[in-house]
């Protein structure tokens, strides 16, 4: 494995599968960088959605530019 430094963002969706749910919580308490990790609000949001839903940029790019902009860098919103 590499050395890389490097920040982690995280983004997850209800319309994931559960065990997935299971392994980024697990990869989340594993990485010692992570900046944010966030369950997008809306059950049946899914990986189309980051492209094309009409909420998108509401819903996930919003945060996505703070973040980037180094606003709200360790917010972390809990995964149910």
């Amino acid at each position: 494995m590499w050395n890389r430094e490097g920040s982690l963002r995280e983004i997850v969706h209800d319309n994931s599968q559960n065990y997935f749910f299971k392994d980024v919580k697990r990869l989340y308490h594993l990485l010692p960088n992570v900046v944010d990790m966030y369950e997008v609000p809306w059950p049946n949001f899914n990986h189309v959605d980051f492209l094309w839903a009409k909420d998108a940029p509401k819903l996930v790019y919003e945060r996505i530019l703070k973040i980037m902009k180094g606003k709200n860098s360790t917010n972390v919103t809990t995964m149910g």
